[in-house]
């Protein structure tokens, strides 16, 4: 990647500008929400509405298509 070029999903091929995306920690694949969802490599979790110092959110399990590597992240 460039010095001005925008990151893009490894699986669509577009920029990831503000929209929700998953970057693996450990091999630095990077992808949409909707495109990991759409492909079977997140899988939604628990939500909750949150507390009176949180906010609330949806957990997903992540398995990343390029490495062994599995995580859980609140959206």
């Amino acid at each position: 990647m460039g010095l001005f070029s925008s990151p893009k999903c490894d699986a669509c091929g577009n920029k990831l500008s503000d929209a929700k995306h998953f970057h693996c920690s450990n091999c630095g694949i990077e992808l949409h929400l909707q495109c990991a969802k759409s492909k079977g490599w997140m899988r939604e979790g628990a939500t909750d509405s949150g507390g009176l110092f949180s906010s609330g959110g949806t957990q997903f399990h992540w398995d990343c298509p390029n490495c062994p590597h599995t995580a859980t992240k609140k959206v």
